[in-house]
C-alpha cells in the first residue's frame, strides 16, 4: 500500500494499493505511484513532497516541479541522470559535493554513512550542528529532508497502535478493516486539531 500523508501530523490524505501493472512505464513504477498519489488538485499550490530513495529520481523532481510542487528526498546512486561526482562516495567525513541543474540540487554528503539527496526547494548553503569541538557544517538540505519526512511513519504508528486485527484468508476483509483504521486515525487527528484551535481561540 502506498500512502500520501501530511508530514507533521501523519494525516493520511490518499491511499493506493499495489496492483499488477498492465503496461510498462517509461519512468518506472515509483514515478507513476507519485504521480497518481499527487493528483491534479494537489499541484500548483507550492506543496512540498518528501520521498525516500525508492521514489526519488531526476525525472520525478523535474516533472513535479514544472507542475508547482517541490520535492526533497534521498536518492540511490544508480539513478539515471546523476553525475559521476554524486554517484561516487565522498572519501572524507564531513565533506560534501553539490550539483545543480536548474532548480534541481543534488548533494552527496558523508557523515556516518554516505547520504545522497535531491531537492528542488533547497539551496547549497550549510548550517552548523553541535557546539564547541563537536560543531560541524551540514548541508541544509539534510535538515530540511528530516523535517518533511516521517508523515507516513507517524500514520503507520498510529494505526498499528490500535489496529483491528482480522485473521482471515480473504484479502478484501483485511483491506476493509485497514481502511476503517485509517478513517479512525484521520478522525482523531482532525479532532485534536480542532480541539487545539478552540483552546487557542478561547485563550486569545
Amino acid at each position: 500500500m502506498y500512502v500520501l500523508a501530511e508530514a507533521k501530523t501523519g494525516y493520511s490524505y490518499r491511499l493506493m494499493f499495489h496492483c499488477k501493472q498492465s503496461t510498462k512505464s517509461i519512468n518506472g513504477q515509483p514515478y507513476d505511484v507519485c504521480m497518481q498519489l499527487l493528483k491534479a488538485e494537489n499541484r500548483c499550490k507550492n506543496h512540498h513532497l518528501g520521498v525516500d530513495n525508492y521514489y526519488t529520481s531526476v525525472a520525478l523532481c523535474e516533472d513535479i516541479y514544472q507542475q508547482g510542487v517541490y520535492v526533497t528526498g534521498t536518492v540511490r546512486a544508480n539513478r539515471v541522470g546523476l553525475p559521476v561526482d554524486i554517484k561516487q562516495k565522498v572519501k572524507q567525513k564531513g565533506h560534501f559535493v553539490c550539483w545543480r541543474k536548474g532548480p534541481l540540487l543534488a548533494v552527496n554528503f558523508l557523515d556516518r554513512n554516505c547520504v545522497r539527496l535531491m531537492s528542488t526547494f533547497c539551496t547549497a548553503k550549510t548550517e552548523t550542528k553541535g557546539d564547541g569541538d563537536n560543531a560541524r557544517s551540514v548541508p541544509s538540505v539534510v535538515s530540511h529532508y528530516n523535517s518533511v519526512m516521517g508523515g507516513v511513519d507517524t500514520a503507520d504508528q498510529l494505526v498499528q497502535e490500535y489496529a483491528a486485527e482480522v485473521r482471515t484468508r480473504k484479502c478484501w476483509k483485511k483491506v476493509v478493516f485497514h481502511l476503517l483504521d485509517r478513517m479512525v486515525e484521520n478522525a482523531y487527528l482532525l479532532y485534536k486539531l480542532l480541539e487545539n484551535y478552540l483552546v487557542t481561540s478561547s485563550l486569545s
